[in-house]
């Protein structure tokens, strides 16, 4: 099966194969993945919580965004503990997705156009939600994030409650 709306991107891969395509629209591919995360749908790549993902080979210039980002985050006391796979997602507003199986942040290859602060933005919210093991808009991955801001502030101003 190929997405229909990603056809073109695989036109030497459909011509080559041997087997029968099938063109089936985006949203039944969405759906179909999310029933059937094994199936192998050309233009779907797999499943990630609610959100279907295809790796993307990393640019020299995200290369350089996310080791700078990284870097200044270290300056700053906070460390990247998870390896970073720059990715599509098949939402166009999403930044980032915790791979948390897998302990993989997923990065939206957008993301890289949107400037340094928010890669840090996403990179630390995603490595958050490996850490916690907490899912998005949770009560859970709140009182998280609050915890680790406060013991943040706790540490730097000497005052512990």
């Amino acid at each position: 099966m190929v997405v229909a709306e990603k056809s073109g991107k695989y036109a030497e891969e459909i011509q080559k194969s041997r087997k029968e395509m099938l063109f089936v629209p985006h949203a039944f591919a969405k759906r179909l993945k999310k029933e059937q995360p094994d199936c192998i749908i050309l233009g779907m790549g797999k499943q990630v919580g609610n959100s279907n993902v295809e790796e993307v080979e990393m640019s020299s210039k995200m290369k350089f965004l996310l080791q700078e980002v990284t870097n200044s985050l270290l300056e700053m006391n906070y460390r990247i503990d998870f390896d970073v796979k720059v990715v599509h997602f098949d939402e166009d507003n999403v930044m980032g997705r915790a791979d948390i199986g897998n302990k993989i942040i997923l990065i939206a290859a957008s993301t890289f156009d949107m400037g340094r602060r928010e890669i840090a933005l996403t990179l630390m919210e995603e490595n958050e939600h490996i850490k916690s093991g907490k899912e998005d808009e949770t009560r859970a991955f709140q009182t998280h994030i609050f915890s680790q801001w406060l013991k943040s502030m706790e540490e730097s101003n000497g005052l512990f409650l």
